[in-house]
């Protein structure tokens, strides 16, 4: 389902929410959380096209090559011809996002801000997380979190 179609905030006015999607579509394909072995927990798409369960599976993997032969990965990032992927690591959670190319802006606070929904995300559903709960529909409620904290971010890089 398109992130979209899940909510509206109410601390935004019509025309800052028409604003910020209109930032947002331009921009981000999608934002998904999951777990490091491959189980989606949380998906913030925009493009129904990406192919989250294939993608969060090829994450899985390159977590488990970087635990056994590099000592773990923080982040990476691949630069594809129609999409680049930002990836990072924490609290044994996955966040890629994925990004219309070349609309990646201020790396620096992107690192920052990933780290901020993984401990965001991490906190609000701790138990959830510690007893295997996988249904994405129990984190879903995460979505005006994530649209805050994207929201913040545009506000940083000035977009």
């Amino acid at each position: 389902m398109v992130v979209f179609d899940r909510f509206r905030p109410s601390s935004l006015t019509e025309e800052a929410f028409a604003r910020l999607k209109s930032i947002i579509k331009k921009t981000i394909i999608g934002i998904h959380i999951s777990r490091s072995g491959g189980d989606v927990l949380y998906s913030f798409t925009i493009d129904k096209t990406i192919k989250i369960d294939l993608i969060s599976q090829f994450v899985a993997a390159l977590s488990v090559f970087g635990d056994e032969m590099i000592g773990g990965i923080k982040q990476f990032i691949i630069k594809g011809v129609k999409v680049d992927v930002v990836i990072f690591f924490k609290h044994q959670l996955i966040i890629s996002a994925f990004f219309h190319t070349s609309q990646i802006k201020g790396a620096d606070y992107l690192s920052e801000e990933a780290e901020i929904i993984l401990d965001d995300f991490y906190n609000s559903f701790k138990e959830q997380l510690e007893k295997g709960r996988s249904n994405q529909l129990i984190y879903e409620r995460f979505d005006n979190s994530m649209l805050s904290i994207i929201q913040n971010y545009f506000k940083r890089i000035d977009f």
